[in-house]
């Protein structure tokens, strides 16, 4: 019973990691007009994407705009941040790409789901 309970949470868990694993690092560079980008954080509107590197990012979004610092279960003790990475807006979705991957995300179109979310890996 346990495991039945317990699965559908890995497989989100792994879609979150995925998600992350399609993300972006580092040094940060932006063009767009609304562009909040601090350190190895990039927010736009209520969502906010943190580069832990080229191939992880946490993902969050909050609907007050109030995010979370503390570790989560699914990445206890952050990595040391390495890599770098550019984020631009263009035709309203925020671009994050590192050397791994680009993340697209819909500005102001609320929280992730794969209408507004998607990440493609680089080859």
């Amino acid at each position: 019973m346990f495991k039945t309970l317990f699965k559908p949470a890995l497989q989100y868990s792994s879609l979150i990691l995925l998600a992350l694993l399609v993300t972006a690092c580092g040094g940060g560079n932006s063009d767009g007009d609304n562009d909040r980008a601090s350190g190895n954080s990039v927010q736009e509107g209520n969502a906010r994407f943190t580069v832990i590197s080229p191939t992880l990012i946490r993902m969050e979004y909050a609907e007050n705009g109030q995010f979370e610092d503390r570790p989560t279960q699914t990445v206890a003790e952050r990595p040391p941040i390495s890599g770098d990475y550019q984020t631009r807006t263009e035709d309203g979705v925020r671009i994050i790409k590192t050397d791994a991957l680009t993340l697209h995300y819909k500005t102001g179109s609320g929280p992730f789901s794969p209408e507004n979310l998607w990440i493609e890996v680089q080859k």
